[in-house]
């Protein structure tokens, strides 16, 4: 312990040389307060002269404990105590100074170790206690208790710590005594202690605990460190292991199952089922026993019982339990029987034991068979059925083929009035037969459950087309409006049945022209919920202006074979199998028509529907930049509003009006429209007089006034005159589709240069070209109506070729090897040697070499029909009754594709010359196909691009960004021998002053040829 001394008024300091040593300072070194100071931590330099300060002004002595830092760098913690002398001369300030850094540390330490005691109680289940018990007075008490008693007890520590009888107050009175005999005989041999025993809570419930200690012997008492354990939960586990063990001896002994113990030195136990299965009396029976002592020799498979039995057992090492079917014999008769064993390992007495438990399933087995012999004779009606259907639809639809095809020829010849008006009507009453065989076909099929969805990528705009343009001429032949509300932004390709959906979808649409008289008929298809995680939920809607359909009847109509009423049937016909034949294929995909209708205003049909969909890009077509703001005049609300959106969705200006009289009248006030929508049929001023007043009256020509005029398909014979002395450039049918809208916008203000811009389809002067080829055509048929029939469709449609007739598998044979053919017609249902077999003979004759083209002819009715044409080795497949136009294609696509393809391409090659330098493209890349094609596709994404990015920085006029877009899409058109575009892009990139006048005029031309390169891009493709 160190002193020091603070002489007033000078504050002159002095240490004593133990002060000096505890600062670690040199001999020389002289104390100034000062400097002093600066050995203290700077948290506590303040304290000390604030201390020091207090002590000389108002007399008061201080005791403070604080760090300092010794001249060495050691940290010390020090204990400065000082006062004030008033009486001595000078007065003076003194002191002692102590090194207490041992005691601090030591502290440290201590709290350290209470904080660890402290967390170890916390984490240690229970709680943790010391119990004293003094040998002079005979008092216990308990110095220590952890947290942990608060739960035990419901009590705090310091409570038991003040009142410790708290502890055994609570012990049930019949565990009391025991607990406290056992402490004093712990007590008596100073041993440690251990004890269960029970609680009551405060709510009265019963608690188990189990406590344990180890005694300290002290000068005049005893210490007991334990713990205290609450252990209910494991006395209930105990309890009920206890109570599940004697109602397991309890199911052992009187189950009627045969369960049986076994080691691998045999059978240990069982109960008295087994020895009845058995045929036993006794377990000294059965006991030391192998299982396979009381099996076959050999099971039904042909296997060793033995065997099966370890292979049984071995598989049951992988597994909790193992179930299997097995055959065991009776000891007193030698009957095998079939069984039912279910085996599980337990454990006995700390040993793994086998169980197994038999179940004599004799009984089971025989009603198996007899559910087997009535499946089979299930299965085998239900192929006669099949085969019931296809032979009744082949013998319908032999005769139905021969009237449908002759009188389709017939109205395609010369008649008088009342000739073709009798054979218009035997034609559609012969589709409308075909109908409700179809119908009743599918209604049958979906019953037996033969009918599955195939689904696979489809294009929905695609689709919903297609549906359109099958329903349209009906809808149009009873003036009805005919509207595909089909959003652009929903996904373009879903997975779905295209067949079935597409069936779905026409019967809707087929069932809204059938009872609406006037008005229109909507199909509409709008996305409800969207996830990337999830299907995309589809909502397809028809919606009609039809009859409508009462309350009371809206349900009847999804029954079979029923309509609204009986008035109804004998007023429009059919089956009344339709809408039940589409309810049926939504509920394979997991949805159900649903209806909403008010009599004598229309219904809505609808249905939601969960498909896989994947991202389409936008749909492609160069706009030309002039196309701004167009004018829709349409008498019919929703056709107006689904144009409108169209336009929209290329950021182009509509205004729409519903009649010919306010078109005129926006006209004649001056605004201007750079394209205008009109429409055929509206009221009082309809779209053919409409057009001629804006050409006639309001002196506008094509160039100044585009005008496309929308008509239904009836409308074209009519139509077609008037359009050029109007000169109307554009005519689109109902319902409008998207792309085919697109297009006629893109292609309007090129329709001038028709060699540039007119479709690649059309380059062929004359289609029919294809045809005049000589070809050799085998044709199979044992029908004489419907060999007359496709010989004359053959002879129209290949007037040079020669059609070779057989009237059975094996005579076609026999014409085949005489004569190899250009292409096969090939019927199914044939005597002596039928369609399948006849292709399977065929394709082995050619043993794979240059395959003949074989076109089935079927009815098409059953299951997997298609499949196994396709399995017979067939190529194609067409269902009966047989059109011209489907022989057509079929020749088409089999024979004539490959030399179509060769004339494209060479009368390709002179439109592509100016625009793109494809020999150049070609030394390149070096002739890589697959490359140009990349190239090529990359490039016209980029275009696509551009006109989107060039309109927006002609818009702020921003002409260094224009000239920057036209340097990069320069670069582009050069990289794929683009000549014509590269050439007036960089034009446009180097025009010196541009003016908004100049820069649009170029703008065009790019507009344009970039339009031509999409138009030739099939031609590109095609030369690769």
């Amino acid at each position: 312990m160190g002193g020091w001394e603070l002489t007033l008024p000078d504050r002159a300091l002095y240490w004593n040389e133990i002060t000096r040593s505890i600062f670690e300072v040199e001999p020389e070194f002289s104390p100034a307060l000062e400097k002093s100071v600066n050995f203290y931590t700077p948290e506590y330099r303040n304290i000390l002269m604030k201390s020091l300060d207090d002590c000389i002004s108002n007399h008061k002595s201080f005791d403070i404990e604080m760090e300092i830092i010794t001249q060495k760098g050691a940290k010390k913690w020090l204990r400065l105590i000082g006062k004030m002398d008033t009486e001595s001369t000078p007065q003076k300030a003194y002191g002692v100074v102590q090194d207490i850094t041992k005691v601090k540390i030591a502290e440290a330490e201590a709290k350290k170790s209470t904080l660890l005691l402290q967390k170890l109680s916390s984490q240690v289940p229970g709680s943790l206690y010391l119990y004293e018990f003094s040998e002079n007075t005979g008092k216990f008490s308990f110095p220590y208790v952890s947290a942990g008693i608060s739960e035990i007890y419901e009590v705090t520590p310091e409570k038991i710590i003040q009142n410790p009888e708290i502890i055994f107050n609570r012990i049930i009175p019949e565990d009391l005594q025991r607990v406290i005999d056992s402490m004093k005989l712990a007590q008596d041999a100073f041993t440690p202690w251990e004890q269960e025993f029970r609680i009551l809570d405060s709510k009265g419930n019963i608690k188990w605990l189990s406590a344990a200690s180890t005694p300290e012997k002290t000068e005049d008492s005893s210490l007991w460190h334990g713990y205290l354990q609450d252990i209910t939960k494991k006395k209930e586990i105990e309890n009920e292991i206890t109570n599940s063990e004697k109602k397991f001896k309890s199911l052992f002994d009187f189950s009627s199952d045969a369960i049986f113990l076994f080691t691998e030195d045999g059978v240990i136990d069982c109960n008295d089922a087994a020895l009845k299965l058995l045929g036993m009396t006794a377990k000294t029976q059965i006991l030391g026993q192998n299982p396979a002592d009381f099996s076959p020799e050999f099971q039904p498979n042909g296997q060793k019982s033995i065997d099966a039995i370890h292979e049984k057992l071995e598989e049951l090492t992988n597994r909790e339990f193992y179930n299997f079917e097995f055959v065991h014999k009776r000891y007193d008769t030698g009957e095998n029987f079939p069984c039912d064993i279910l085996l599980n390992t337990i454990e006995l007495g700390g040993k793994k034991v086998v169980q197994s438990v038999i179940r004599d399933i004799t009984a089971r087995k025989e009603t198996e068979a007899h559910l087997l012999r009535a499946r089979e004779q299930a299965e085998a009606a239900s192929r006669s059925k099949s085969e019931f259907l296809a032979n009744m639809s082949h013998e319908i639809r032999t005769p139905l083929n021969g009237v449908i095809g002759f009188t389709d020829l017939l109205l395609r010849t010369q008649l008088d009035e009342t000739q073709r008006q009798y054979m218009s009507t035997v034609h559609q009453s012969a589709n409308a037969l075909l109908d409700i065989i179809n119908d009743i076909l599918d209604f049958s099929k979906i019953e037996a459950g033969k009918l599955e969805l195939a689904p696979e990528k489809i294009d929905l705009l695609e689709l919903g087309g297609q549906v359109a343009d099958m329903i349209k001429f009906q809808a149009h032949r009873k003036d009805l409006e005919m509207l595909l509300n089909i959003s652009p932004l929903v996904n373009r390709f879903i997975h779905a049945d295209p067949v079935r959906l597409r069936q779905v979808l026409v019967n809707l649409l087929g069932n809204a022209v059938k009872f609406t008289q006037s008005g229109e008929i909507e199909l509409k298809v709008e996305v409800l919920s969207s996830s990337s995680n999830n299907p995309t939920l589809f909502r397809f809607s028809v919606r009609d202006t039809g009859v409508g359909i009462e309350p009371k009847n809206q349900q009847k109509i999804f029954e079979a074979f029923s309509q609204e009423d009986a008035s109804t049937t004998r007023r429009f016909g059919g089956t009344g199998l339709g809408l039940t034949i589409a309810n049926k294929l939504l509920a394979l995909m997991n949805s159900k028509l649903q209806l909403e209708s008010t009599p004598g205003k229309g219904s809505i049909f609808y249905f939601d529907v969960a498909f896989e969909t994947e991202q389409a890009g936008p749909i492609k077509t160069n706009l030309p930049l002039s196309i701004q703001k167009v004018l829709i005049v349409d008498d019919n609300d929703t056709n107006r509003l689904i144009i409108h959106e169209m336009l929209a969705l290329k950021q182009i200006q509509s205004v729409c009006v519903k009649s010919g009289i306010e078109a005129l009248d926006k006209l004649k006030s001056g605004e201007k429209f750079d394209v205008v929508l009109m429409d055929y049929h509206m009221p009082y001023l309809d779209g053919i007089e409409t057009s001629r007043n804006i050409r006639k009256k309001l002196a506008l020509d094509a160039d100044q006034l585009p005008i496309i005029l929308l008509s239904s398909s009836s409308d074209d014979d009519s139509l077609q005159q008037i359009c050029q002395e109007l000169s109307i450039q554009q005519k689109l049918v109902k319902p409008i589709k998207i792309q085919q809208f697109y297009d006629s916008l893109a292609t309007l203000h090129a329709s001038k240069d028709t060699n540039l811009y007119r479709p690649l389809d059309n380059l062929v002067t004359n289609q029919d070209e294809y045809f005049q080829a000589k070809m050799d055509i085998l044709l199979v048929e044992d029908n004489p109506v419907n060999m007359l029939l496709a010989t004359t469709f053959l002879n129209k449609i290949v007037p040079n070729g020669t059609v070779v007739k057989a009237h059975n598998g094996a005579e076609a044979l026999l014409k085949f090897q005489e004569k190899r053919p250009d292409i096969m017609f090939l019927d199914i249902q044939m005597p002596v040697m039928n369609g399948y077999e006849t292709a399977t003979a065929i394709r082995k004759l050619e043993d794979g070499k240059n395959p003949v083209p074989i076109i089935a002819l079927t009815a098409g009715t059953v299951v997997g029909e298609k499949e196994r044409c396709l399995e017979a080795g067939m190529s194609d497949y067409i269902t009966k009754p047989v059109l011209k136009v489907t022989i057509q294609k079929m020749i088409e696509k089999w024979v004539l594709e490959q030399p179509k393809t060769e004339i494209l391409k060479a009368q390709s090659v002179e439109r592509l010359g100016v625009h793109f330098d494809k020999n150049e493209l070609i030394e390149r890349t070096g002739a890589n196909g697959e490359l140009i094609i990349q190239l090529l596709d990359l490039s016209f994404e980029q275009t696509d691009s551009f006109l989107v990015e060039i309109q927006q920085a002609i818009l702020v006029q921003d002409w260094d960004l224009v000239q920057s877009l036209a340097h990069k899409l320069k670069g582009t058109a050069y990289s794929v021998s683009f000549l014509k575009l590269g050439k007036i892009a960089g034009e446009l990139e180097e025009i010196k002053e541009p003016t908004l006048e100049k820069v649009q005029e170029l703008i065009q031309e790019l507009t344009q040829e970039i339009a031509c390169l999409g138009a030739l891009k099939p031609a590109m493709l095609l030369l690769n």
